[in-house]
C-alpha cells in the first residue's frame, strides 16, 4: 500500500492520511484502519509531489505537504 512512509496526519473526523516519499502520493486510512484511497502522485507540476516529507492539517481542512523534491510547500483542501 505504502513504499516509504515518511509522515502522516489526522483531520477532524478522525481519517488518517500518510505520506508515501517514494510514491509521492497521499494514502487515507479510516478510524477502522480501512484504506480510503490515495490522491496526488509522483511528479514535478502543481498538484504533484515529489519527495514528500511532511503533512499537517489544520481545523479548515487544509492540508499542507511539504515537497521536499520540488523545493515547495503546497497546499490543498480535503473534500468530503
Amino acid at each position: 500500500m505504502v513504499d516509504f512512509p515518511a509522515n502522516m496526519s489526522m483531520d477532524s473526523r478522525g481519517t488518517l492520511y500518510l505520506l508515501d516519499q517514494s510514491g509521492g502520493s497521499v494514502v487515507a486510512i479510516g478510524k477502522d484502519g480501512s484504506f480510503l484511497g490515495r490522491s496526488l502522485g509522483f511528479g514535478w507540476k502543481e498538484g504533484l509531489l515529489n519527495r514528500p516529507a511532511q503533512i499537517c492539517i489544520n481545523g479548515k481542512g487544509e492540508v499542507f505537504i511539504a515537497d521536499s523534491a520540488n523545493n515547495r510547500v503546497q497546499v490543498f483542501t480535503i473534500v468530503e
